[in-house]
């Protein structure tokens, strides 16, 4: 329900997808998928998500240290564009135990 209202309330001016059970939804799509792609379905989003033309910050959020692995490995192979700055925010955890990690390039 979060996920949706999220959806319906947000802001125009940024992109934003969420993924849960086994749905990966924007504004003006949605998909089914199996829970075993999940992992790999938010930094798809990321990549599907880079704008050449502009610097831009993305965060993703998700309790699956997983997700983490893949997103360190596309800012370390350079697969998130040849921004001349940009970065990529982790976001994890609730409460106490909730982080932010940061990660960014230059060119």
């Amino acid at each position: 329900m979060f996920a949706k209202a999220l959806l319906e309330t947000s802001v125009i001016y940024f992109n934003l997808f969420v993924v849960y059970g086994t749905k990966i939804k924007g504004r003006d799509f949605e998909q089914d998928h199996s829970h075993e792609e999940t992992d790999t379905l938010l930094p798809h989003q990321v990549l599907a998500s880079v704008d050449e033309s502009k610097r831009q910050e993305m965060c993703v959020w998700s309790p699956d240290t997983d997700v983490l692995t893949l997103l360190l490995d596309l800012v370390s192979h350079g697969r998130l564009g040849s921004h001349s700055i940009c970065s990529l925010k982790f976001l994890t955890g609730k409460g106490v135990k909730y982080r932010e990690i940061m990660m960014w390039w230059t060119e």
